[in-house]
């Protein structure tokens, strides 16, 4: 991905993070803030434009699967990336 980025200087990256919904909602939220910020910090680390990175926290609002299971929540606490052409 740095790679990428480095090569067309044209992309933004957009950082989302997410939890599973145990716990405290804004505890959750917090955490899904600093997940996707640990990322960006990464980036930000390999020389990568502050201005192209946006990170951004959902706590448990968007799962991609129920959290009806210990595997289910697993899948739900993630960072995704987007690639999109800057404004």
């Amino acid at each position: 991905m740095v790679n990428i980025l480095n090569e067309y200087s044209d992309y933004k990256l957009i950082i989302e993070g997410h939890t599973d919904n145990t716990g405290n909602v804004d505890k959750n939220q917090i955490l899904s803030e600093k997940r996707a910020a640990s990322i960006k910090n990464y980036f930000e680390n390999k020389g990568i434009e502050v201005a192209r990175l946006l990170s951004s926290g959902y706590g448990d609002s968007k799962p991609l699967v129920e959290n009806n299971s210990v595997a289910n929540k697993a899948r739900n606490r993630r960072v995704d990336m987007n690639i999109k052409l800057k404004d």
